[in-house]
């Protein structure tokens, strides 16, 4: 089922409106959702609900079980989103000394997009200089399957694994106020699973969104939401793009506009600002080819013949004639754009337009050859991204 084929009824968009947690969460998203797991686990009447949602979402009942009654819960920490751990005991000078093993589990949860298998691949090196004990695990928690190639010390889960678990019954006796809070908080999960879970990709469908999506993202955007419609689908191209080329694709939300991106270092400096990279870049319908260096915009069309022009009617002309029936010409209103043009490593940029009917198969084509030019270009062959 594609984006367009997604059938939301009335009712559905009613529920999300009416919820008093969906309209606090509106304030900081993934935040949200990050301190709603917290509070369930640093609530002492409410441990029960967040062992059942650890358990849900792939933890074993025994390794819940055996953190005890005074595992702490950390928020931000180290850039993680969610962190489980050890108490902290002290010695008998007063000085803290961490219980061996003090970490049991860090989430990293994504409602919005989905983190690269090299971010995650990153964040593992950090945790690195944390001591762990065994059955340490590491969680990527998103709103829906993730279709990135997950490192081997990752596991996946979804939000609607956190459904099933605050779902289940406890033995214990929750006041009715935060009795209702989980039940309000449990709907409006079900909503956007159900929301969300319809977004899918295929290299079969078109690009751009279509006319029935618009029409879903018109609604979405009268509930505030329709961001997270955008940047999940971007983070699906991504995938997809880093899955047929083999390469890392980046998807990412700017000027209220998602987009997606591929990198190739064409020459490493001893400074970052001596360090200048092609991109391929895509946000909205825009398609660019990108340098981002030490340049000034008039060496740009002689440094990389071919993949930038002299101005910006060459470049269409250039690109509709290599790229026959895929873009519609340019709005650009200089030769080139940039980002931060004086600043010591300036963004330059030159687009076309996709065409409405234009693949996401043909997208990545385009992408395949514009890195393979990108590539002749090296100053550094230790660098080059084998296609």
């Amino acid at each position: 089922m594609g984006p367009g084929d997604i059938i939301i009824d009335m009712e559905t968009y009613e529920k999300l409106k009416q919820s008093p947690v969906f309209q606090m969460s509106l304030h900081s998203k993934e935040l949200f959702h990050s301190n709603f797991l917290a509070w369930l686990g640093e609530d002492p009447k409410l441990r029960e609900v967040f062992r059942n949602v650890m358990v849900a979402i792939g933890l074993s009942r025994e390794y819940v079980d055996s953190w005890g009654e005074d595992f702490e819960i950390l928020r931000e920490k180290n850039h993680f989103d969610l962190i489980v751990k050890a108490p902290v005991h002290k010695n008998k000078k007063g000085k803290e000394r961490p219980k061996r093993g003090e970490l049991y589990l860090v989430i990293e949860n994504k409602i919005k997009s989905v983190p690269t298998g090299d971010q995650l691949n990153d964040y593992s090196k950090k945790l690195e200089s944390y001591v762990k004990n065994p059955g340490f695990t590491k969680i990527l928690l998103s709103m829906g399957k993730y279709d990135g190639i997950l490192p081997d010390d990752w596991k996946q889960a979804t939000y609607e694994e956190v459904i099933e678990g605050l779902k289940k019954p406890v033995s214990g006796t929750i006041s009715p106020y935060k009795s209702e809070l989980i039940k309000d908080y449990t709907s409006m999960l079900e909503t956007l699973v159900k929301i969300m879970g319809g977004v899918t990709v295929s290299t079969d469908d078109t690009f751009l969104p279509d006319k029935k999506a618009d029409e879903l993202r018109e609604e979405l955007d009268k509930l505030r939401i329709a961001d997270l419609y955008d940047k999940w689908r971007a983070s699906k191209i991504a995938a997809l793009v880093s899955k047929e080329l083999g390469v890392t694709c980046y998807s990412g939300y700017t000027n209220k506009t998602p987009f997606i991106e591929v990198h190739e270092i064409l020459r490493v400096g001893k400074e970052d600002k001596d360090t200048w990279t092609g991109t391929i870049q895509i946000q909205g319908a825009q398609y660019r080819r990108c340098i981002w260096g030490p340049f000034e915009s008039k060496e740009l069309a002689k440094s990389y013949p071919g993949f930038l022009y002299p101005t910006k009617d060459e470049f269409k002309d250039k690109l509709m004639e290599e790229y026959p029936n895929v873009f519609e010409g340019t709005r650009m209103r200089r030769d080139y754009c940039c980002y931060g043009e004086n600043d010591e490593r300036p963004f330059w940029y030159q687009y076309v337009v996709i065409g409405p009917e234009t693949k996401i198969s043909t997208i990545i084509e385009c992408i395949r050859q514009d890195l393979e030019s990108l590539m002749s270009f090296q100053k550094d062959d230790s660098h080059k991204t084998s296609l």
